[in-house]
């Protein structure tokens, strides 16, 4: 009763200071000088859902709105329903982020130009992931000592296979699928044949995409826009004369430019996003006296697969575990206003044995409200996985999807230390106590029992997909064997459902829960723990897995001299093999490490 009445004066009071802002604004309207009011916008670095915590039941759950991702979509939305401001404006520079992040981005500007508000983009200078940006604006200014680096897309592998042999260390890995290429680092010279046909193709169906958004955008035949993409790095009045871009002219002539354009008398005035979003009277929303608000959920699974005890070094600092991932979809589960949940799913994968946990709360959430799986960058392997769990999945144009696989192994540098005249001495009790060691390597037994082991999981990894796409097994298997996809090529097969973003996959939620988006919350569920910084590396944050204070573990006691013996180049590679040695692994390694460049 008492927080009724808490809410109820709340509400009131907030009614009344909007009706006299919404006031007061209209008064005014007309004593205000006439502007041609611009916004600048700030381009998110991705669809980063984190965002200040609220309280909402047992969750903590931000409100919509906080992020940088939500302020975007916020401001254009608010800025398309808003007949004051005539455009937006942005800068395209150093965009560092994922081209998937970069399409979804683009296509929210051009939704935005489409409703008829003048989208305007400046760039110093711009790299590929920059000029595709870029596309999506009416207009695309350039200063005049600027260059279009629109280099195509290339991916380059380290193979360490004869360095580990010349210096004694021994790999042993096991991987079920032709194309599940991870290991291949550790025990070849060179790419296979299969990895280089599959990896072609992922790169051919990207460009494609690139190059169609720009023909579509920029009215350049596609052949044309390969060609002149072929002759970067070319100048601003290069790129101005083949339809690249529109204008050659500083960031401070911009304003100028726009009056002169219409030749209108009033002023042109740029306002920046945030300030512009603070004063905007805010949208007044009556709070619920007995009952919360419902709502859609977005759990962001975001990282490395991970039991917990590992860390990794590489772009994806932060990791996805079971211990973190269930308790936040039971929760879910739990919640009877959590109507839908949509999982925003950016991984290459881990652990198979944690996937498999996580995909098996999935599922039970799936048995009681609607789950729709939206990928990111990359949703591979283990990504893959927990995706199969849900009743839809979403895939961004430019998604890296697939490579259904299993791979497993270990390094041994045991030829090494005596090379170095270190010797370990060993007692052992069985014919699988090898395994564990990074001085012996296994012997033919502990071969065996692996191969039968990740046969089984592999055999497990084909069903949780054949029973989440509702596709024969062997079908599976023959789209499976650690093969890799783009988005369009996936959906044609059927391991995807929807080309779209979190945005569709809301709207999905939102259709299969039979509830209206406007009538519910949008609501962010942060289950993140962070990794070890580095498996390698020093952090202050969490223990070293190779320090002194942690050399008292048994299980990671060998570790150490290992990376201490090579270079610190070598050392991400050896993070790779240790988190393979934990177990069976589901991992599209390479793009741990941003193999493909634009």
């Amino acid at each position: 009763m008492i927080r009724a009445l808490i809410l109820l004066i709340t509400n009131l009071t907030r009614l009344m200071w909007s009706v006299m802002r919404k006031l007061i604004r209209t008064l005014t309207a007309p004593l205000r000088k006439p502007k041609r009011r611009y916004v600048a916008l700030t381009i998110p670095k991705g669809i980063e859902l984190s965002a200040p915590p609220r309280k909402i039941g047992p969750l903590s759950l931000p409100s919509r709105g906080q992020g940088a991702w939500w302020q975007f979509e916020d401001a254009l939305q608010k800025i398309a329903d808003d007949p004051e401001i005539e455009g937006v404006f942005f800068r395209a520079e150093q965009t560092a982020m994922g081209l998937a992040e970069v399409g979804v981005i683009a296509d929210r500007l051009n939704e935005l130009r489409k409703q008829g508000k003048r989208v305007i983009c400046h760039m110093n200078q711009a790299m590929l992931p920059d000029y595709l940006l870029a596309t999506a604006a009416d207009t695309i200014m350039m200063a005049p000592p600027g260059r279009l680096y629109t280099f195509g897309l290339r991916t380059e592998m380290m193979f360490l296979g004869e360095a580990l042999e010349k210096v004694g260390i021994r790999a042993q890995f096991i991987n079920l699928g032709r194309y599940k290429t991870a290991s291949h680092r550790f025990t070849r010279e060179r790419m296979s044949r299969s990895q280089m046909i599959m990896m072609s193709q992922i790169l051919e169906g990207m460009a494609t995409s690139i190059l169609g958004r720009v023909s579509e955008r920029r009215d350049i035949p596609m052949e044309e826009a390969r060609r002149l993409f072929d002759d970067a790095p070319m100048a601003a009045r290069d790129a101005r004369r083949h339809k690249l871009i529109d204008r050659a002219l500083y960031a401070d002539d911009i304003k100028d430019t726009i009056k002169d354009e219409t030749e209108c008398d009033r002023p042109v005035t740029v306002v920046g996003q945030a300030r512009y979003l603070a004063q905007l009277p805010r949208p007044f929303r009556w709070q619920p006296l007995r009952r919360r608000r419902a709502h859609v959920a977005v759990l962001n699974l975001s990282g490395i697969i991970m039991m917990g005890n590992e860390g990794l070094q590489g772009q994806l600092r932060k990791s996805l575990t079971p211990k973190g991932v269930v308790k936040a979809l039971k929760q879910l589960r739990e919640d009877d206003l959590v109507k839908a949940v949509v999982l925003h799913i950016d991984s290459p994968g881990g652990s198979a044995l944690a996937s498999d946990l996580m995909w098996r709360a999935i599922r039970k959430l799936a048995e009681e409200k609607p789950v729709i799986a939206s990928l990111g960058n990359v949703a591979a392997s283990g990504g893959y996985y927990i995706a199969a769990a849900a009743h839809q999945i979403v895939a961004a144009e430019a998604t890296i999807t697939g490579s259904i696989g299993v791979i497993a192994g270990k390094l041994s540098g045991g030829e090494l230390v005596e090379k170095l005249g270190v010797h370990f001495d060993s007692i052992s009790v069985g014919e699988t106590s090898s395994f564990a060691s990074l001085t012996s390597a296994m012997s033919d037994t502990e071969v065996a029992n692996l191969r039968r082991d990740i046969r089984a999981f592999y055999r497990r990894f084909l069903h949780r997909v054949s029973v989440g796409r509702n596709m024969d097994r062997r079908k599976v298997h023959r789209l499976a064997r650690g093969r890799v996809y783009t988005a369009p090529r996936a959906r044609t097969l059927g391991l995807v459902d929807v080309i779209g973003d979190l945005n569709t996959a809301i709207d999905l939620a939102c259709k299969e829960a039979s509830v209206k988006r406007d009538d519910i919350n949008v609501a962010f569920v942060d289950h993140r723990q962070e990794a070890l910084q580095s498996m390698l590396g020093r952090s202050r944050q969490a223990p070293d897995l190779f320090s002194e204070a942690s050399r008292d573990d048994a299980s990671t006691a060998s570790s150490a001299w290992l990376a201490e013996l090579l270079p610190e180049q070598l050392h991400p590679h050896v993070a790779t093999a240790l988190l393979m040695r934990q177990g069976a692994a589901l991992t599209l390694w390479p793009y741990l490490e941003g193999p493909v460049r634009a």
